[in-house]
């Protein structure tokens, strides 16, 4: 019991810190990264194309780069779990919705800050783990996060009327 090697454990983290860094100098030290236009469905594909980036590709690199991230995330949570199974993260899209919303991200224009997204995600595993140290069941856990996000959709809703 116990024996795994310290650095094992933080493995993880790190991975998680090395991505968060590497989509930060991506965003900030891009033509594409600096625009409004990220978004490869429905974005300001304009400015992408003034900012002389060529938007088809733009948009296939966004989604090949999330592919890229969704199976990393398979990997490691196939690793801590010690198998795979086709319903293993049922449920994480939530969480992770809840995530970049509590972080402050627009609802309708889809403005977030990426520090404010990793508090985000701190805040809704810091929430899912205590729910789970009480033992609740799962779908008081859900409507516990339901209502976090539900307070920051009226908070960001308060936010935005102009006085």
């Amino acid at each position: 019991m116990g024996t795994a090697p310290a650095l094992a454990k933080e493995k993880p983290s790190v991975s998680k810190w090395t991505r968060f860094r590497s989509a930060d100098a991506v965003h900030r030290g891009t033509r594409g990264g600096a625009l409004d236009g990220e978004l490869p469905d429905g974005g300001n594909r304009e400015a992408l194309v003034l900012a002389g980036v060529p938007a088809g590709v733009f948009h296939v690199s966004v989604y090949a780069l999330a592919g890229l991230m969704a199976g990393f995330a398979a990997l490691l949570l196939t690793g801590r779990m010690n198998s795979g199974h086709p319903t293993a993260a049922m449920g994480m899209e939530f969480d992770a919705i809840a995530a970049v919303i509590v972080g402050g991200t627009e609802r309708q224009r889809g403005n977030g800050w990426l520090p404010g997204t990793v508090l985000g995600v701190l805040a809704v595993g810091v929430l899912r783990n205590g729910l789970n140290v009480m033992a609740l069941p799962s779908s008081l856990q859900v409507a516990s996060i339901g209502l976090l996000l539900i307070a920051a959709l009226l908070i960001d809703s308060i936010r935005r009327i102009k006085p």
